[in-house]
């Protein structure tokens, strides 16, 4: 229970992805195609499967310096207030100097300008993303078919299944966008099902 105590004392609510559906996880999983893609780039190919990681501190620093699209800052830039110092690039000692130099007042609202626009940019974009979503079309009670997440194993391959497993019932609505089933032949529950994974079951077929 140390990290429930940890979350309510930060102020702060732990949330929990959908199943099959990194979509809902969309900031974490952006970045970890970022980060895979500069590792595959970064990584010698003949060694990549067991020094994959010799890089990530590279890797981290490449990406916390970069600019972000939706911001427009690099991230370091937004933390910092500043641009991280390159070690093969010579700034110059004037104009370091004249950097740390600034006030610190107006280094403060500086930097609170940047993270207001930043945090609105974000909220736009939340916004729009919210807009688009689909609302969600079941209730409870619902007979409804699950798609098959199952992959290809040696004793049967992918092709050979149905495509869609059910019918189960919608027990309860989390969000617009997931709810709970229980299977209606065993009583099985599943949790925190996306609704991108139903598709409503007719019986009368």
């Amino acid at each position: 229970m140390f990290f429930t105590q940890l979350t309510t004392m930060l102020g702060s609510q732990n949330l929990f992805a959908s199943p099959y559906h990194p979509q809902s996880n969309g900031t974490a999983e952006r970045f970890m195609a970022i980060l895979r893609q500069m590792i595959l780039t970064y990584t010698n190919q003949a060694v990549i499967k067991n020094e994959w990681d010799q890089h990530l501190r590279i890797i981290q620093f490449v990406s916390n310096s970069t600019v972000h699209e939706g911001t427009g800052y690099a991230p370091f830039y937004l933390v910092h207030g500043r641009h991280p110092n390159f070690p093969l690039v010579n700034l110059g000692n004037q104009q370091l100097y004249e950097h740390y130099q600034s006030p610190s007042q107006s280094f403060t609202v500086d930097l609170q300008n940047r993270l207001n626009l930043a945090f609105e940019m974000v909220d736009n974009m939340t916004k729009t993303t919210d807009y688009k979503d689909k609302e969600n079309l079941y209730k409870i009670g619902d007979n409804v078919l699950l798609f098959n997440q199952s992959l290809s194993s040696s004793k049967k391959p992918r092709k050979l299944m149905f495509d869609w497993l059910g019918p189960f019932i919608v027990t309860s609505v989390n969000s617009k966008s997931t709810v709970n089933l229980k299977d209606a032949l065993s009583n099985k529950s599943i949790i925190n099902v996306h609704i991108s994974s139903l598709k409503k079951f007719n019986d009368s077929v």
